[in-house]
């Protein structure tokens, strides 16, 4: 088995062993990844690049939008879906203009939003490991406390 091959095995594990939260917080931290991607490729004059990955970007948002439930909170699903929508369209205009403000805009959102899912404790399997199991102040990881997402846009 070669490095590359190890890799995707790690990281196929590291994603089959996630809890329903960490999995959230990995999708938002892909889409982070190919925006940060697509404004360098913005920056190089590399049309070609920078739709290719605000398009890879724009595929996980749409899927980040496909599971948001609603009979887990009606409101804040409401605001979720409101921000997914947010950062699509802004991803899309600078598809279309080619403006790395848009991005900027996208990127305003989804990092409170990544760092807000990388401290929802993950079920049965307990809290987010990169969690130091101290935040919000209790230190108590019961579940029951959840992270503040009213933002507003």
């Amino acid at each position: 088995m070669d490095l590359r091959q190890g890799i995707r095995h790690y990281q196929q594990g590291s994603v089959q062993s996630a809890g329903p939260a960490k999995i959230v917080a990995m999708l938002h931290e892909g889409a982070m990844k190919y925006l940060l991607r697509a404004k360098t490729a913005i920056k190089e004059q590399n049309l070609a690049e920078r739709n290719r990955q605000i398009n890879n970007a724009q595929a996980i948002i749409s899927e980040l939008r496909r599971t948001v439930d609603p009979s887990n909170g009606a409101d804040l699903a409401e605001r979720l879906d409101s921000l997914y929508d947010y950062v699509f369209r802004e991803n899309l205009a600078c598809q279309i203009d080619g403006r790395p403000g848009h991005i900027d805009n996208s990127m305003r959102v989804l990092q409170p939003l990544f760092e807000a899912w990388q401290r929802v404790p993950n079920g049965p399997t307990g809290p987010n490991p990169a969690s130091d199991g101290d935040e919000g102040g209790s230190g108590d990881n019961s579940g029951s406390a959840r992270p503040n997402l009213s933002l507003t846009v």
